[in-house]
């Protein structure tokens, strides 16, 4: 059994590709297996990963046709054989320690999951993201439920038993948003290696960051807000129920103009979930005085939904 599966989706990123599976067959920690999921691309992207497949024995290579990268991501998980799982989008590469560094923290500490600093590429500069060097369990929790911490899949790596009964879901772009809270309610216990070791590329303009539309990448946002918010609730986090809820309004009122003229069935749906909330007292009376006004407001009146269509 290998140490770690790398699970990586692919779908024509041949400018990218051989960079990125590169730095991962460069790893100082030589144990694990690297799972190529080809998503049916039109470019050489298939022949690149045929290529390195016959040169590696720790490459599995599958091939489907396009589905998106949720499906691909579970293929991947149901043949992954490693003790811990890692994610990498293909146009992204990582710093040789990358798997080494980790797997020691996550040994000694026998944590469920690692987070990690990285690096954002844009046009002019390498930005470091880093959180901070002492947080608790309860405080990463609370950095990912706030949007302090990226909720991607690739800045984290997980015991394979996190994804037991857990898959993404498969249909929507931005799957990694939604599947987070399910992830987090999981773990047991959860640490942070306060250094950059993922390279995140914002240049592909072919990625889903770069192509989503504005209102689609919103309306997934608060689908997603809707498991934080159970999870929360679950947990009995109040706080960090109250805060979702908060940006589960805003999302609401930046979907209504929209969804107004678009999509009458779906428009209801946002207000319904929106209502059921605030029955909640104990929830609503958590928010603050401005999200209170903004809630009336939207259950009511409307007279924000205009300025907040473009925010």
């Amino acid at each position: 059994m290998p140490k770690v599966s790398i699970i990586i989706p692919v779908y024509n990123v041949e400018d990218y590709l051989i960079k990125c599976i590169d730095s991962v067959l460069n790893q100082t920690l030589k144990d694990f297996e690297l799972i190529l999921v080809n998503d049916g691309s039109t470019d050489d992207s298939l022949a690149i990963c045929k290529k390195y497949q016959l040169v590696d024995k720790r490459i599995i290579l599958l091939d489907q046709a396009n589905q998106g990268s949720s499906v691909a991501r579970n293929n991947g998980l149901n043949i992954a054989r490693g003790q811990y799982i890692s994610f990498i989008d293909s146009d992204d590469y990582i710093d040789e320690n990358f798997l080494k560094d980790n797997i020691e923290i996550l040994d000694s500490e026998n944590a469920d999951m690692i987070l990690f600093g990285y690096f954002e590429i844009s046009r002019k500069t390498y930005n470091e993201k880093l959180y901070s060097n002492s947080q608790s369990t309860k405080d990463i929790i609370e950095g990912l439920f706030t949007r302090k911490i990226a909720p991607a899949p690739w800045n984290k790596i997980y015991k394979r038993e996190i994804f037991e009964n857990l898959r993404f879901k498969e249909g929507i772009r931005h799957q990694d948003f939604y599947i987070l809270p399910f992830v987090v309610d999981k773990c047991r216990k959860i640490v942070y290696n306060n250094k950059a070791y993922y390279y995140y590329n914002t240049l592909n303009e072919k990625s889903v960051t770069n192509t989503i539309k504005r209102a689609e990448s919103n309306y997934i946002q608060f689908l997603s807000l809707i498991n934080f918010i159970e999870i929360a609730k679950k947990n009995n986090w109040t706080k960090l129920c109250s805060y979702d809820f908060e940006l589960l309004i805003k999302q609401a009122i930046k979907l209504y103009n929209y969804y107004k003229k678009e999509d009458e069935k779906k428009n209801s749906y946002i207000k319904e979930v929106v209502k059921g909330y605030s029955k909640e007292t104990w929830l609503k009376n958590g928010l603050s005085i401005r999200y209170k006004v903004l809630l009336w407001d939207y259950l009511h009146m409307n007279i924000f939904a205009y300025w907040y269509k473009n925010k």
